[in-house]
C-alpha cells in the first residue's frame, strides 16, 4: 500500500507513480494518477488498454513501441507524449520507467508520470518569439 501514501507531494509536483504487472496486465498507481489523465477518481479501468486509450492517437504507437522495447531489452525508458483529456484539452506527460524480471522474463514495469504541459507551452512560446 506504500504506493498510495505519497498523494500530496506527488500532487504538488504534478507527478504520479504506477506499476504495471506484465503477467496480469493490471496497473496499480498513486491516487492522483487519474487526475493527471483528466479522469474522475474511480473511473480508470487499471489495464494497459485503458491507459493506451488516454494517449493522443498520434502517439499511441510510439508509446507502445517504447514499452515493448524496454520490456524486450530490460532497460529503463524515458519518453514524452500527449494525452487527450475528457474535455479535449491536450496535456503533455513525461514518463520514466524501469522493467523488473529475470533473464527469462520481464514481470513488471514501474515508473512515474510527470505533467510537463507548462514546460512544453513555455518552449513553444520561446520558439515563436525567437528570430
Amino acid at each position: 500500500m506504500g504506493i498510495f501514501l505519497f498523494g500530496s507531494p506527488l500532487d504538488a509536483a504534478g507527478m504520479g507513480i504506477w506499476n504495471w504487472d506484465l503477467l496480469t496486465n493490471k496497473i496499480t498507481c498513486s491516487d492522483n494518477l487519474e487526475a493527471l489523465f483528466g479522469l474522475e477518481k474511480g473511473t480508470f479501468n487499471y489495464t494497459y488498454k485503458a491507459f493506451i486509450c488516454c494517449i493522443h492517437p498520434d502517439k499511441r504507437d510510439f508509446v507502445r513501441r517504447a514499452h515493448q522495447q524496454a520490456i524486450q531489452d530490460r532497460v529503463k525508458y524515458d519518453i514524452e507524449f500527449r494525452v487527450i483529456l475528457p474535455d479535449e484539452r491536450i496535456r503533455f506527460l513525461a514518463s520514466k520507467g524501469v522493467v523488473f524480471g529475470d533473464a527469462r522474463m520481464a514481470v513488471q514495469m514501474s515508473g512515474l508520470y510527470m505533467d510537463i504541459t507548462k514546460r512544453k507551452q513555455a518552449s513553444k512560446g520561446d520558439a515563436r518569439s525567437s528570430c
